[in-house]
């Protein structure tokens, strides 16, 4: 169960993440604010910490999902867990599939001073206190 529930969360962030960003690309040209909210397309060609080579990335990508697959051993069942590596593993592939394809992860959501985001990028957040509760 927790294999299905995983893989179907990885791929549904991965799709609505690049339909997002395929949108943002064609619609946003300029900056729109709403509040607290704007909207301004930006190609991130930074990785989150370091700049790395493109076989780098994807070898710790290939890494990261191997690692998974030892987390959800131990999460032995655990939906919730399952969705929370689905959601990191999907989040990490759709900025990975930027990165590699585009050259720059496309961000496009702004949070009053926060910096640009996406929506694999929000999945990795949400994947971090799901899996430390599914672990607990």
């Amino acid at each position: 169960m927790t294999g299905r529930v995983l893989l179907l969360t990885l791929f549904s962030v991965l799709v609505a993440d690049q339909v997002s960003k395929h949108v943002a690309r064609r619609a946003l040209a300029d900056d729109r604010r709403d509040g607290l909210v704007a909207f301004r397309l930006v190609a991130n060609p930074r990785p989150g910490l370091v700049r790395l080579h493109r076989n780098v990335a994807l070898a710790l990508w290939a890494v990261a999902v191997a690692y998974s697959v030892v987390v959800v051993r131990l999460l032995d069942g655990s939906v919730i867990g399952g969705v929370a590596i689905g959601l990191a593993i999907g989040g990490a592939t759709s900025n990975l599939v930027d990165r590699v394809t585009r050259g720059a992860v496309t961000d496009f959501v702004c949070l009053w001073r926060w910096p640009a985001f996406n929506l694999a990028d929000v999945a990795l957040v949400a994947a971090v206190p799901l899996a430390v509760g599914a672990l607990l």
